[in-house]
């Protein structure tokens, strides 16, 4: 098979073996070359195009897994200098801001996508991974932003009243696309830098200013359809009043003769025309009120009749059905109603 030699001859001084792939970024300096002797199969390629070669450990694993020494954008580049390092999108929020910078060449492919219009550009990572994903470097108005990540010397809270601006373990960045919250206008923070303690804060209530109360949510300007909202609220409420006044403030005892604790419930409710919880229906009871018991049961089952296997509790002397409502007819217990 394959020789492998180790970059030191026997006394332990480093030999000058090169890797004879021409292009190969680093032909020398490797721990490890590997002598193609044309035979091998490894990878299941064929290595006889090689044979008698001298490859870097680099090389010899590109070729096991791809079949081919030439790297699908040619030789590797030399990385980006500091100066360099600078998202050239003018839509950019945070255009010095990131662990990677990008530079863009005639021959990039990632994605599928035309990156023609893009060379020699330099993108950031978030700005690489937008094209990627749909092409373009434009953000849509409703599109999640994510959040970008801050490092080195930027990683400082900009509030003023921040309690821990530079000890936090999060920052970040407020771009024109943030709009987390449900609705929050973040306008007013764009380029602003937040540790995580702050972002959550005007998350939930839209200011930074502890013990402030929050200011109610905009809608958005996409959402154009302001009066149906406004009437939904509207129905939202007049459900909440309508339930509310169910709820008998006074005369709380329960009418179904058979109740076994007719005063005693944390709620009563006063059945009317529009009652209809369980989808029972309820006008046979109209007008009655019931303990919370009762009111369940019926709303379950259509019937104040306890089931065959209650066992009634004693019932306090003096205690019965007020004398406005007729007992209900039928069956031991009182019968369906």
């Amino acid at each position: 098979g394959d020789k492998e030699y180790q970059d030191m001859g026997m006394d332990g001084a480093r030999t000058q073996r090169k890797c004879s792939y021409a292009n190969c970024s680093t032909p020398a300096g490797h721990s490890k070359y590997i002598k193609i002797d044309g035979v091998s199969k490894a990878g299941g390629r064929d290595w006889s195009p090689l044979a008698g070669r001298l490859l870097c450990n680099a090389c010899y694993y590109y070729y096991n897994k791809k079949g081919t020494l030439v790297r699908a954008q040619g030789p590797r580049k030399d990385p980006l200098s500091e100066n360099q390092k600078r998202c050239t999108f003018k839509g950019c929020a945070a255009p010095t801001l990131g662990k990677y910078f990008f530079q863009i060449d005639d021959s990039k492919r990632a994605g599928g996508k035309d990156w023609s219009s893009l060379t020699g550009e330099v993108l950031c990572e978030a700005c690489y991974n937008q094209f990627i994903k749909r092409g373009t470097l434009e953000r849509t108005s409703n599109q999640k932003r994510t959040k970008s990540k801050i490092i080195g010397e930027d990683r400082r809270c900009t509030f003023s009243h921040c309690s821990n601006p530079e000890g936090a373990r999060k920052y970040i960045q407020i771009d024109a696309g943030t709009r987390a919250g449900e609705g929050r206008d973040w306008s007013q923070m764009h380029g602003q830098i937040l540790c995580g303690a702050c972002y959550n804060q005007y998350l939930r209530k839209g200011t930074l200013e502890r013990g402030v109360r929050a200011p109610e949510k905009r809608m958005h300007p996409d959402d154009d359809d302001h009066a149906a909202h406004e009437e939904h609220q509207a129905k939202v409420a007049a459900k909440a009043a309508q339930q509310a006044a169910s709820q008998v403030s006074v005369h709380k005892r329960c009418h179904y003769q058979f109740c076994d604790n007719p005063t005693r419930s944390v709620h009563f409710f006063e059945v009317d025309p529009n009652t209809a919880p369980g989808g029972q229906d309820w006008t046979p009871i109209t007008g009655m009120v019931l303990c919370n018991a009762c009111y369940k049961r019926y709303g379950k089952t259509g019937s104040l009749e306890h089931p065959p296997d209650h066992v009634r509790k004693p019932r306090p002397l003096g205690v019965g059905v007020p004398p406005h409502i007729p007992p209900p007819v039928g069956g031991q217990d009182g019968g369906a109603l």
